[in-house]
């Protein structure tokens, strides 16, 4: 029987596809600005979530936020803009919802070690650019980060297509064969596991850090 790719869950669901043939996201159809500042979100996200390689998404964010304080300011304030004047009073939710909406699109756990090998490089661009070059650049660094996401839902999209052909060949459901006969006695049940602790999510609960402060690496 097919496997969902990269250890998925069997059972997710895959956003629409738009006319071009590309799956919609939060970023769709983003430029200027705005792009820079979803850029800055994934990125954020790649800080808090891409461990190993000495820490390079970190270290690397850190230092975008210091190259590029301004543009990444600039970049803030026209969002705040926007939703002030779309949202007026509520404008502070929305925005959360926003970056909620982001952070949870950039953290789907099958993506994260591609997502994260992009997200470097990306940075590494970045981080060699002037502010009007990156604000050019931000569309396409926005699709680039997004790429691996596309890549896992037409694998997933691949997927369930083939597990469909394999229920209408062999049928959907499975046979569970019994004990042994021959065996004289049921083999012991395993000791029961011990409680696992409460592990922290990666997905950030709060809203990103202002451009001009830094993520301190963890101990």
């Amino acid at each position: 029987m097919p496997t969902p790719p990269d250890g998925a869950a069997p059972d997710m669901d895959l956003p629409d596809k738009a006319a071009d043939g590309t799956y919609l996201t939060p970023n769709r159809g983003m430029q200027g600005q705005q792009a820079l500042w979803h850029v800055r979100m994934a990125l954020n996200v790649a800080a808090l979530s891409c461990h190993g390689q000495g820490e390079q998404a970190l270290i690397q964010y850190n230092r975008m936020l210091k190259i590029h304080v301004i543009p990444l300011k600039q970049a803030n304030d026209a969002i705040e803009a926007l939703y002030q004047g779309r949202y007026t009073s509520n404008f502070l939710e929305a925005r959360e919802r926003l970056n909620t909406t982001v952070y949870n699109f950039f953290a789907l756990p099958p993506v994260q070690p591609a997502f994260c090998a992009q997200s470097v490089a990306v940075l590494t661009i970045i981080n060699g650019m002037t502010a009007q070059q990156l604000l050019a650049y931000a569309p396409q660094a926005l699709h680039d980060l997004e790429k691996p996401f596309q890549d896992f839902y037409e694998a997933y999209a691949d997927y369930l297509r083939r597990l469909e052909e394999w229920r209408r060949r062999f049928g959907a459901t499975v046979t569970l064969l019994g004990p042994d006969p021959n065996q004289s006695e049921p083999a012991p049940p395993p000791p029961p596991e011990a409680p696992l602790p409460d592990l922290p999510l990666n997905i950030p609960s709060t809203p990103p850090v202002a451009p001009s402060q830094t993520i301190t690496p963890p101990q």
